[in-house]
Formats: C-alpha cells, sequence, structure tokens
C-alpha cells in the first residue's frame, strides 16, 4: 500500500462530496426556474431524481 493512498483516497472523497452538491444545487435552480419561468411545480421528489440523473451521467 502506498503511503500517497489515504490523501488520494481523502481528496477523491472530497470532490465526489462537492460534485454531489454543485449538481444537488443546479438541479434545485433548474427546477426553481421552470417553477417560475414555466408554471411548473416544485417538487422535491422530481429534483431527487434529476440530480442523480446528472451524477450518473457524470461519473460514466
Amino acid at each position: 500500500m502506498s503511503t500517497f493512498s489515504k490523501p488520494i483516497s481523502l481528496c477523491r472523497n472530497f470532490i465526489l462530496v462537492s460534485l454531489t452538491k454543485a449538481f444537488t444545487i443546479y438541479a434545485i435552480w433548474g427546477a426553481h426556474w421552470a417553477s417560475v419561468m414555466d408554471e411548473q411545480p416544485f417538487l422535491s421528489g422530481v429534483i431527487a431524481v434529476k440530480t442523480l440523473v446528472v451524477i450518473r451521467r457524470f461519473l460514466e
């Protein structure tokens, strides 16, 4: 085991957490924009699903 594996692992986890937060904020903003401009309902379940879709696309 390399002495660098733990810092790299911590860095990778930090990046994944940061990206998850960013994608969640992006999905919330998109849903808010659609509710204001397109008069669509603001549904948290839809936001969660859209966030997961974006994260899965990014990780592929």
